[in-house]
């Protein structure tokens, strides 16, 4: 027996880690579609070392970082895991080498933006190397959050609406505009595309360009157009909308939707 670390990490950013609900990850044999194991990861995001502010990394936390790099802005940066950073610990009992299908979904705690990745590996017999950091999964993607307009939200016409949706790495670390800048605004492009739908009304749609990151408490990583959308007045009765947000980080090629209905009452 033999225990085999996984770990998942987002493309460009850290490790799944518990703020974000980590990743459920489901082992199978490759040739009979067993289930040799399955699990959610658990524990924190793992440090980056690199450029000033933070600590150069030594030759050992390069060894454990592995091929951990993350290229945040400009900056090279190593992702090391420690002790209690996110992993899936599994025992299993190989006899032989075995050819295994990971089934990975990620993130639990942002479903609306979760993807599912499929990776073949080789698993060899009492071989769990490396220890650290592990097996990795990357998982590529962004996470959106519809800030304005809520789900569902009610809007009396003829009412303007600014529109801001949260935008974040996989492992949600936040797009920040101010020093070290791991995820710089810069490298993202988030637009909302709004159009009306049901009860047969012509077709009305427009793309709303985001460009702005909000400075107001509380509202990190969160992305606002620099206009509000008008809602018509000369409809009658309740005519219903829908916004599709979506990002894309531009070093990565990342991208990460989300969809919010709303109505008016005219």
């Amino acid at each position: 027996m033999a225990i085999y670390t996984f770990r998942v990490q987002a493309v460009g950013g850290k490790f799944l880690a518990d703020d974000i609900g980590g990743a459920r990850i489901v082992i199978h044999d490759a040739d009979t579609g067993n289930v040799l194991g399955a699990g959610v990861t658990q524990g924190d995001s793992g440090t980056l070392y690199g450029p000033a502010p933070s600590t150069a990394p030594t030759t050992a936390q390069i060894a454990q970082a592995s091929k951990n790099v993350v290229m945040a802005g400009n900056s090279l940066w190593w992702l090391v895991p420690g002790s209690g950073s996110s992993k899936l610990e599994v025992d299993l009992n190989l006899t032989q080498p075995k050819l295994v299908r990971l089934q990975v979904t990620g993130p639990l705690g942002g479903l609306q933006s979760a993807v599912t990745v499929r990776v073949p590996m080789w698993l060899s017999p009492n071989q769990a190397a490396p220890a650290l950091p592990g097996y990795v999964i990357p998982l590529p993607g962004l996470l959106v959050y519809p800030i304005v307009p809520q789900i569902h939200q009610p809007v009396k016409a003829p009412n303007k609406i600014v529109l801001e949706a949260k935008v974040t790495m996989m492992c949600g670390c936040p797009v920040e505009g101010t020093a070290p800048w791991y995820w710089p605004p810069g490298d993202f492009v988030v637009k909302a595309r709004v159009k009306r739908t049901g009860g047969g009304l012509p077709v009305y749609q427009e793309s709303v360009d985001l460009p702005h990151l909000s400075t107001e408490p509380n509202q990190q990583s969160t992305f606002f157009a620099d206009r509000p959308i008008d809602v018509p007045a000369n409809l009658t009765g309740t005519v219903f909308w829908e916004v599709v947000f979506d990002a894309f980080q531009k070093s990565t090629g990342n991208a990460g939707s989300a969809t919010a209905n709303f109505y008016c009452q005219y």
